[in-house]
């Protein structure tokens, strides 16, 4: 009994740690949450007095999520429209939904009104060059350069996956020996 319980116990200490390895090699999603303040404005309208907030989540490649908030207004993915425009050296233009470049990325929102624009280098995140923001029925343009921001990734759904497995097992395993 004791041995084909931890011959079960050391395969499957086998397959986790082969997903751990597999896991590694994978790209992580990655969650840069910003904040812009001080704004100024181009044509004399007053500024916004409370800070810009958000996050943008990037899954290689891919932009997957998108939260902003103005004021006490939130806008989510279901009321904007997100996209990306890069500007490589030399170029211009809308290239994808996200591509990282040694230069600058723009990262772009809509509302029918409004327009939003954090402009930051994401190959290196902590490089901001500002956030603008721009208001249609004020026909006026806010500008901050005062953009800070903070990464985190994002848990992978098969880790919690791993998980509950891994405590499903330790029940098992304390079933097991209480019975004995």
């Amino acid at each position: 009994m004791k041995n084909s319980f931890w011959a079960a116990a050391s395969a499957v200490g086998l397959v986790v740690l082969g997903s751990l390895f597999v896991q590694t090699a994978q790209a992580a999603a990655q969650v840069y949450t910003f904040t812009a303040s001080n704004f100024t404005s181009y044509n004399g309208t007053p500024v916004p007095y409370a800070a810009i907030s958000g996050h943008v989540t990037l899954d290689g490649t891919n932009v997957t999520g998108l939260n902003l908030t103005i004021g006490d207004r939130t806008y989510s993915p279901s009321e904007v429209g997100y996209f990306a425009l890069d500007y490589p050296a030399g170029s211009s233009g809308v290239v994808g939904a996200y591509k990282a470049t040694s230069w600058d990325d723009a990262r772009s929102v809509s509302t029918n009104t409004d327009d939003f624009m954090l402009q930051a280098d994401f190959a290196n995140p902590q490089n901001f060059a500002g956030f603008t923001y721009s208001v249609a029925a004020l026909n006026d343009i806010f500008d901050s350069t005062n953009v800070s921001i903070s990464v985190s990734a994002v848990p992978e759904p098969d880790i919690y996956a791993m998980l509950a497995s891994g405590l499903g097992m330790l029940v098992v395993a304390v079933r097991r020996k209480r019975r004995e």
